[in-house]
């Protein structure tokens, strides 16, 4: 006789479907015999008398036959109210780890005095229970987080972007701006100390190295510039020393302007020789203006020389607003990450090749080339200004799950807040009610961060 996890393992469990179940349960109702609904249907007997049974006069559906297994320690509902705050802590920048959900998860069950099976003693629930939550809810997933700072997160935000996208529209409509007239450029920094790539190695060995040239380098800066139409300038580099050398030129790409700057910073003269570059290769015209949008630095923005020039010549200068180009940059939206990822790349090759040689200054303009050509594509410039809502010209791009980050009566909340520190161990129930003040309540946003010292911050529930 086989054991109930002999017949587990061999699969003996619901060989049926809902849609034979359902019809089944339909048989019966409209007077066919439970064995012969049985017999007709493949399903086993036991079964639909329990599913008739638990159904009552109520009409089927497939909503109503529940997993195989045991119950979920939460009940469902609780669970989805659970998943919507998680996702909306994230959009807050507030994202919750795997040991903070599943500390949550045990107070929700302890506060509301439900049976659960974790730990107790350490006040958790398991890696069993989080690797089933993240299975019956497929829209949350572990992720890394970007670091966002804070003038990122409250600088995001509608208001913002509906003042920049009215200027825009009102340019584009007002001088006619097609994609081959609208440019955006930006900075980029890149060193002689690359950043390795993903090798093969022995599997299980606790550290893999890759060589370098140096632990850290100075940075070249490249400025950058492509259109809405897929066309891209011939960059600008600084090197950070006094004089050039025509070495460091070698493997540029064409056109390339190169100037030397004591740090390797763009610098408001520096900015005006490139918007020369700038208007050279891409001939604008007073009766066509062209759109070139940058960033808010103060080399672009206050720079009286290089504004008259644009003036004069016909380039229009839009400023994105401050702390939102990681989101409404097309360089950073789709360039300069592959760009990056190509320079690595190339960068190891070239290590491989030279072994024993170090990467220097004189290296990076080739590396650079290599990596521009082949991140520099119309797709690549088409799917940025299009990401960004630039061109086509679409506000509505950033729905409200982009646009949710922290507002400014949060701010200030949170500037006035004091979070005191308390030992899990002594005090964490007055954590928990100040958290679930109510039952099952997490309809409010609830601020709960975790120490990594076995403290936990008191936490505050805000009615947004």
């Amino acid at each position: 006789m086989t054991t109930r996890a002999e017949r587990l393992s061999k699969g003996k469990r619901r060989q049926w479907t809902t849609d034979e179940m359902l019809s089944a349960v339909d048989a019966v109702k409209t007077g066919t015999g439970l064995n012969a609904a049985a017999r007709a249907y493949s399903v086993p007997k036991a079964t639909l008398k329990r599913y008739l049974l638990q159904l009552g006069s109520n009409s089927t559906s497939r909503n109503d036959f529940k997993q195989l297994g045991r119950n979920t320690d939460l009940p469902g509902e609780l669970e989805k109210q659970l998943a919507d705050h998680i996702l909306h802590m994230e959009a807050m920048f507030y994202g919750f780890n795997t040991q903070s959900v599943r500390r949550l998860a045990y107070q929700i069950a302890d506060i509301n005095n439900i049976p659960h099976r974790f730990n107790k003693e350490k006040q958790i629930a398991g890696k069993e229970w989080l690797s089933g939550f993240l299975k019956r809810h497929t829209q949350i997933s572990v992720r890394s987080p970007q670091a966002t700072s804070l003038a990122r997160a409250s600088g995001f935000n509608r208001a913002r972007v509906n003042a920049f996208f009215d200027l825009l529209e009102k340019l584009v409509d007002q001088h006619g701006l097609t994609a081959d007239r609208i440019y955006n450029a930006d900075e980029k920094g890149l060193t002689a100390v690359h950043k390795p790539g993903k090798i093969l190695a022995r599997k299980g060995k606790s550290q893999v190295g890759s060589i370098t040239t140096a632990e850290k380098g100075s940075n070249v800066t490249f400025m950058c510039c492509m259109s809405a139409s897929g066309h891209f300038l011939p960059p600008m580099a600084v090197f950070p020393r006094k004089r050039m050398n025509p070495l460091l030129q070698d493997g540029a790409p064409a056109g390339t302007l190169f100037r030397c700057q004591e740090n390797g910073w763009m610098t408001i003269d520096l900015f005006t020789d490139w918007l020369s570059h700038f208007i050279q290769y891409s001939k604008p015209d007073k009766e066509k203006p062209l759109l070139l949008i940058l960033d808010g630095h103060v080399s672009h923005t206050q720079n009286l020389k290089a504004l008259e020039m644009a003036r004069e010549a016909g380039v229009i200068l839009l400023s994105l607003p401050s702390h939102t180009t990681h989101r409404m940059q097309p360089l950073d939206i789709a360039f300069f990450r592959p760009l990056s990822a190509y320079y690595g790349q190339e960068g190891d090759t070239w290590m491989r090749k030279n072994a024993g040689r170090p990467l220097s200054q004189f290296q990076v303009c080739q590396l650079f080339g290599k990596a521009y050509a082949r991140a520099a594509s119309v797709e690549t410039a088409v799917n940025g200004f299009c990401r960004a809502g630039i061109w086509p010209v679409d506000r509505n791009v950033f729905d409200d799950s982009d646009l949710h980050p922290l507002t400014l009566h949060l701010l200030l909340f949170l500037r006035q807040i004091r979070l005191c520190h308390y030992p899990v161990q002594r005090c964490q129930k007055q954590a928990n009610l100040s958290l679930l003040s109510l039952p099952i309540n997490l309809q409010c946003t609830s601020l709960l961060l975790w120490s990594s010292r076995q403290h936990v911050l008191s936490a505050t529930a805000l009615s947004l």
